[in-house]
């Protein structure tokens, strides 16, 4: 990407230019999930003075919201106070959208997801109840906010030339960039929940992995009685404090207290972190670094995964 830069060419042009981008306009919130494939990118451009909502987990959701509704010039006439109570409003209207989306797409944001607004430069704090405002909406989801600011354009320059350029780019160079800056990278690590949080099942009974996956010695050691025997002849590291069969895949608990799901893909066996979000019946695993929700094959009780382009990948069983 710096490159590009280099030769003047910004991220947002050269997605755009690639056929890889989803723009987001002013006013709108946009999605971007891995099935949306060759699209690998959502972004938007122009802020100057307006605010960003990236939530960050499988998918991308971004908002780009005007400070106020409509054109600068039907406010000329206004007071601070209904400038200030029409913002508010303004910007809740734009959340409740994210909310929406959010609630279509509740599987594609696990706890790993991360949250950003991005804003303004304002060291006269004229955007604290904006802030306030989006750390409140995001903390009711369960989510931390980050802060990241680019600097504003002088308007009364000609010919203004609007700033405030953001992309979030997925696969290769994978971050959040605003403007030339990297704010996040490609997570290197997987932070592994250390126990399921949902009812995980492909037939709908309560079949939740049994909390002596964590804790209870004496089912640990019936637990364990037959765990040698499933492991003989795969690669999967038999170091283990806990294990139990769930639908037919092992699912075993380090000594740290995470999951790890033991599966074969493409011939090779594989451990793979895994944990259950709130709602879902079907497991999150930690591939492509990131968290990625499993979905059930027809008829085989197979969990698949979407790769990059979006096409399945088949979990296959462990079997001795």
């Amino acid at each position: 990407m710096s490159s590009a830069f280099r030769r003047g060419l910004s991220l947002y042009d050269q997605c755009e230019a690639g056929r890889i981008l989803i723009s987001v306009g002013a006013d709108d919130v946009k999605i971007l999930r891995s099935t949306d494939a060759p699209k690998r990118a959502i972004g938007t451009r122009h802020l100057n003075g307006c605010s960003c909502v990236v939530i960050s987990g499988n998918a991308v959701l971004l908002a780009h919201i005007q400070p106020l509704p409509g054109k600068a010039q039907d406010w000329a006439e206004t007071t601070l106070e209904q400038r200030r109570t029409s913002s508010i409003a303004h910007h809740n209207d734009l959340l409740s959208r994210v909310t929406e989306l959010l609630q279509r797409h509740n599987s594609e944001f696990p706890a790993s997801t991360t949250t950003w607004a991005i804003l303004a430069n304002d060291p006269d704090g004229t955007l604290n109840d904006i802030v306030q405002l989006f750390r409140n909406f995001l903390s009711t989801k369960g989510y931390e906010l980050k802060q990241a600011h680019y600097e504003q354009a002088n308007v009364r320059g000609f010919p203004p030339k609007p700033k405030g350029e953001l992309v979030v780019l997925r696969g290769k160079n994978e971050g959040i960039y605003l403007e030339h800056r990297l704010l996040e990278g490609a997570k290197a690590t997987a932070p592994v929940p250390s126990s399921s949080r949902a009812i995980a099942t492909f037939s709908g009974s309560s079949a939740r992995p049994k909390q002596s996956l964590h804790n209870d010695d004496s089912d640990k050691r019936n637990d364990n009685s037959g765990d040698e025997n499933e492991r003989k002849g795969n690669e999967v590291d038999p170091d283990t404090s806990t294990s139990q069969d769930w639908h037919g895949y092992q699912v075993r608990t380090t000594s740290q207290g995470t999951s790890a799901l033991g599966c074969n893909i493409l011939g090779r066996s594989l451990e793979l972190p895994v944990s259950w979000s709130r709602g879902n019946a079907l497991p999150l695993v930690w591939i492509q670094n990131r968290w990625t929700q499993t979905e059930a094959s027809a008829g085989d009780r197979i969990l698949l995964v979407r790769d990059l382009r979006g096409s399945l990948v088949r979990l296959e069983k462990i079997t001795s």
